[in-house]
């Protein structure tokens, strides 16, 4: 809901229209980075970091690529799969 406030019509429109990975990934240092900064995961204090930790999720990177590719799938009327989501980020991490 944050974002679809706070971001323009036009810029959702044309983040929508990006296949997902393209889209999330050219996000990463740009929304990506105010994501992990500004709603502070990186301490992980917060509500949500503590949300996805308790997800198994512990990287402010992987928080915010799960955000991102939700709001995506979000305005592409997909499925967020959010058990899918988490499962590719362990399985990253485990195979390192």
């Amino acid at each position: 809901e944050y974002l679809n406030c706070q971001w323009s019509e036009s810029d959702k429109i044309e983040f929508q229209n990006k296949e997902e990975n393209t889209a999330v990934t050219e996000l990463h240092f740009g929304s990506g980075m105010g994501i992990r900064n500004g709603w502070e995961l990186w301490e992980g204090k917060n509500r949500i970091a503590r949300y996805f930790k308790r997800k198994g999720i512990s990287h402010p990177d992987d928080m915010s690529s799960i955000i991102l590719t939700s709001f995506h799938r979000t305005l592409n009327n997909r499925p967020i799969d959010l058990n899918g989501q988490i499962s590719y980020h362990k399985k990253y991490w485990d195979d390192l």
